[in-house]
């Protein structure tokens, strides 16, 4: 039969399904452009190999086929020559549906050796590898384009495909060799460098290889023995040939072996050692990027990961690279002196710029933070952002363009299946990649140049901030900190725009941050730390409540490091790291005072926020880890304390919430009690003996927390409210003089002693039974004869919120039992709500005159006491033990005592009393609960706190003090 040239012959020629073929054409082409071409290429598939007629019925039967034949005419000129010139190709794709399957290695691997176990020939072999590739090539370029796969899946299955097909050309090689050399006897592997090695594999990249084997030797078997040098030589040099030659079904890959040791000149295939002895006596920084791609692909992987194992080292230094932006930069810039400028790989804010920045902070930080020893690109860029390094903006744009970027890559490269990165200047082409990267209608092109534009301009915006360029504020404040004779006028100039109320003592101020107090550290490198850092420095502390102060205390910080310009370089690379200190010195004083006061804190916090970030941490077992062994607990126990109080004070300024935080600060505190605890127990044990009683049974004791340490609500500077109980009167081992009355006794104040001496807390016993009046450690017979007896109201709401602490658990557990159940389930007054609004209207008198969040009007006081009301009469297993009063606001609504407006408004006020008293302490430093009058330092306080101006803070606190007195009101009547 004569070849079709028209579809007008087409339809005269096969009817009805060559009318639906040409209705479907013209309805899918619309956009595709030169329609004539477009029907000369589908009678080209028709005509390709089965009668046309059964084409027709298969198009017809799979509708979704003559779409994605369209596409690939379009889109992949290569791939569809494949199509025409074997349609089996196609069919076979689709009727299994491959081109959404990600078949990974294994699957790759099984289905290769499948085929090949069926040829005996080498050469037959060499070709079924090849057509393996274009029938998987075809596969991922039809998923690609039918949008079944994504960027991930296509460029790591392109890479683990090449990888099946190396280890293939690598046995096949190996029998080639054999019968005449026999067998080597040692390993041998192929690594994979580049795009390869990173899994990142492109349509038509090459393929950078590296040939490694174990030892030397000689090989076994053959008809003449050979060293292994040698012999590894030829069979790398039939590897290339396998991949790299033409065959008579064509050819796998370019093959590159430039990245090897010397390069070019130096030898095929290395041994571990001489590649181990190279890198580290001659490698260059070049070679360092480029092995940070290395990967074992094929061989004897272990070998190849011991090679990485033995460079790691080299690679990644433990202590931190003072990596030299310049490489890195020169290396890029020369890259890009070669590239046109419509390079999508090397040319300015390509694919390249964010590989190297990616590359340049593995180089520099990969030694300290194991997750940046990562091949692929958009990983690390995953890496940096969790470690801080980028922003989460900057990170996900990144990977947001690099897989743009690498979108339009591909669509070049599988047209023709050549090496191709430019976007073409000509309209028409132009077009024509537009419409492959699915822009579509009139304006499809300037859409893709605006995107593509837009992209490369935020892509080269975010290398030339991190390693390409140095800013021209970088610039002043280098030559102001290099040049200590700069007149006032200049230096008060540079700071000015910044917004420092005294810029001359700012200027001051960062004039000592630039000076190393150890001779033996640069003084220029901490000078060029500090520049780098300054602008950003100076920004965020304009952002602080008082940017003066707060520069004052990041001078305070900086002088108690180790290593400033370390410190400043750490904060310069981590954007989280300097927003958590510039947030400590506006906000929380009384930490930049305990960082300061405890030697190596700032440099241990920088290191937990770079490596471990803030996990929960087991404070009584590192406390007791900490204080084993030692006479004096103190000390230890004061850095812990520092540094967790730092902790919860970084969370509580990122917003962790006041629960967290109050229930944080509580654990912090009875972990610390309860070391101090056995410490005091332990040493008059040692003196005395433990007392016992005469039935040889121990005399317990426990510690009870009362008010906020009960109930988990501890603050910043909190004093510890406890009652100490015991059990018996036994005596004591080494002393019979001595019993557990005098034993307990002493230890109590031991712990009291201890506590407030060394500032780890300050313990408050007067809640005891008879206050000061009564005994230190009071026994279970004293309590049940105390709370048996009727006790005033002020009492029993005090011990609404007792809790065991440390010491003996069934002791402690007994003893706050026994006072809940006396206090919740006594008779309640007649004249309770006027005895309470008496207490109430006392404390209110007692801070007359002053702004007090607390005892004032409205304070959160009258919450307290009004949930300690509502309490009273009920069975204690209705309300949870140790509770918050949130918590038991919200079980009160639960029981339907408070109405679930009450529950909202009540915990609403709560939160922005207690909040803006957390604010104020976590300034201070210690116990304030009255907000300033003067109106400077009122402003400063809504700062402080987080409002946008003071009205907002007033505003709000009006509202809180108004709900809280407005429902005391209403329920204590």
């Amino acid at each position: 039969m004569a070849r079709l040239e028209s579809f007008a012959e087409l339809l005269q020629e096969y009817g009805q399904d060559a009318a639906w073929l040409c209705a479907e054409v013209g309805e899918l082409g619309r956009d595709l452009g030169d329609h004539d071409q477009v029907e000369r290429d589908v009678l080209r598939f028709l005509e390709a190999s089965a009668p046309v007629a059964t084409q027709l019925r298969s198009l017809r039967a799979t509708p979704y086929a003559l779409h994605i034949l369209l596409e690939l005419r379009t889109c992949s000129r290569y791939g569809f020559h494949l199509v025409v010139t074997n349609p089996n190709l196609f069919w076979g794709i689709l009727e299994r549906h491959d081109f959404g399957v990600v078949f990974r290695h294994r699957g790759y691997r099984d289905s290769l050796h499948e085929q090949l176990a069926r040829l005996k020939h080498h050469e037959h072999r060499v070709n079924a590898l090849v057509w393996f590739q274009k029938y998987h090539f075809l596969r991922l370029v039809i998923g690609d384009i039918s949008e079944s796969l994504g960027f991930n899946a296509i460029v790591c299955e392109l890479s683990d495909l090449a990888d099946v097909l190396i280890a293939a050309a690598l046995d096949l090689a190996v029998d080639k060799l054999a019968p005449r050399y026999g067998r080597a006897q040692t390993p041998f592997t192929v690594c994979a460098l580049g795009k390869l090695g990173a899994r990142e594999l492109n349509y038509s990249s090459d393929i950078d290889l590296l040939f490694l084997y174990g030892a030397d030797g000689s090989t076994v078997d053959g008809e003449r023995e050979l060293e292994h040098h040698p012999y590894f030589l030829r069979l790398g040099a039939a590897i290339i040939e396998i991949l790299g030659g033409h065959h008579d079904s064509g050819w796998l890959y370019r093959v590159d072996m430039r990245l090897r040791p010397n390069g070019a000149a130096g030898e095929l295939a290395n041994s571990l050692r001489a590649v181990r002895d190279y890198y580290y006596t001659m490698g260059r920084a070049w070679e360092r990027q480029a092995l940070l791609k290395l990967r074992p692909c094929a061989g004897a992987i272990e070998l190849g990961e011991a090679l990485l194992d033995e460079l790691r080292p080299w690679m990644f230094p433990q202590e931190q690279r003072d990596q030299d932006p310049s490489e890195t930069r020169s290396m890029r810039l020369r890259i890009e002196e070669r590239a046109r400028s419509g390079n999508l790989k090397t040319g300015a804010g390509g694919i390249r710029d964010i590989e190297f920045l990616a590359q340049y902070y593995q180089l520099r930080f990969g030694g300290r933070i194991p997750a940046l020893r990562r091949c692929d690109t958009l990983s690390v860029l995953d890496a940096l952002r969790r470690a801080g390094v980028l922003s989460q903006p900057a990170a996900d744009a990144l990977q947001r363009d690099y897989i743009w970027l690498r979108m339009i890559e591909h669509r070049l490269q599988m047209y023709e299946s050549r090496q191709v990165h430019d976007v073409p200047d000509d309209a028409t082409r132009r077009r024509h990649l537009a419409r492959c990267c699915g822009y579509t209608g009139e304006d499809a092109v300037a859409r893709f140049d605006a995107e593509l534009a837009a992209v490369r301009e935020r892509v080269r915006s975010l290398s030339r901030e991190h390693y390409l360029d140095i800013s021209d504020e970088e610039e002043a404040f280098g030559s102001f900190l290099a040049a200590p004779g700069l007149e006032a006028e200049a230096a008060v100039a540079l700071l000015d725009p910044y917004g420092f109320a005294d810029p001359a003592r700012a200027a001051e101020r960062l004039r000592m941050l630039s000076r190393e107090p150890f001779f033996i550290l640069s003084q220029s490198k901490t000078e060029l730390e500090l520049a780098a850092l300054a602008p950003s420095l100076c920004i965020r502390l304009a952002r602080t409540p008082d940017q003066d102060y707060s520069l004052h205390n990041f001078t305070r910080i900086a002088g108690s490091v180790g290593n400033r310009s370390l410190f400043y370089q750490r904060l310069r690379r981590w954007p989280r790291l300097l927003e958590t200190f510039v947030e400590l010195c506006g906000w929380a004083t009384f930490i930049v005072g305990e960082l300061v006061r405890h030697v190596g804190l700032p440099d241990e916090m920088v290191e937990r926020m770079l490596l471990s970030g803030w996990e929960d941490v087991n404070y009584r077992a590192e406390a007791q880890g900490l204080v084993a062994g030692l006479g004096d607990p103190t000390a230890p126990l004061s850095y812990l304390k520092a540094r967790e109080s730092a902790t919860i004070a970084i969370e509580d300024l990122h917003g962790a919430g006041q629960a967290r935080v109050t229930r944080r600060l509580t654990r912090l505190a009875t972990a610390l009690i309860q070391v101090l605890l056995d410490r005091c127990i332990e040493r008059r044990v040692a003196r005395w003996g433990a007392p016992v009683q005469r039935d040889g049974a121990p005399c317990r004791f426990a510690v009870l927390g009362l008010g906020k340490l009960g109930s988990g609500e501890l603050g910043y500077a909190s004093d510890l409210d406890v009652l100490f109980v015991r059990e018996g009167n036994g005596s004591c081992a080494r002393n019979d003089a001595r019993d557990a009355e005098a034993f307990y006794g002493r230890v109590a104040r031991d712990l009291m002693g201890l506590a407030g001496d060394s500032k780890l807390a300050d313990i408050d016993p007067r809640l005891r039974p008879w206050g000061e009046q009564g005994q230190l450690v009071v026994t279970l017979t004293t309590l049940e004869r105390y709370w048996g007896d009727a006790r005033p109201l002020w009492e029993r709401m005090a011990m609404t919120r007792v809790a065991p602490i440390a010491g003996d658990p069934d002791l402690g557990q007994r003893a706050a039992d026994l006072i809940r159940a006396a206090a919740l389930q006594a008779p309640v007054p007649e004249d309770a709500a006027q005895q309470v609004r008496a207490m109430r209207g006392r404390l209110e008198g007692s801070v007359a005159g002053r702004d007090h969040v607390k005892r004032g009007p409205g304070g959160y006081v009258d919450l307290e006491f009004l949930a300690h009301y509502c309490c009273l009469g009920l069975d204690p297993t209705q309300l949870p033990a140790g509770a918050s009063i949130a918590a038991t606001i919200a079980r009160l609504g639960q029981l339907g005592i408070l109405s679930t407006l009450a529950v909202k408004e009540c915990c609403g006020a709560l939160r922005v009393l207690r909040g803006l008293e957390a604010r104020m302490r976590l300034d201070a430093g210690h116990a304030i609960s009255h907000l300033p009058t003067e109106t400077g330092a009122r402003a400063r306080l809504a700062r402080v706190a987080g409002y946008p101006d003071l009205a907002s803070m007033d505003r709000e606190l009006h509202l809180a003090r108004e709900r809280a007195r407005a429902w005391f009101d209403r329920l204590v009547r």
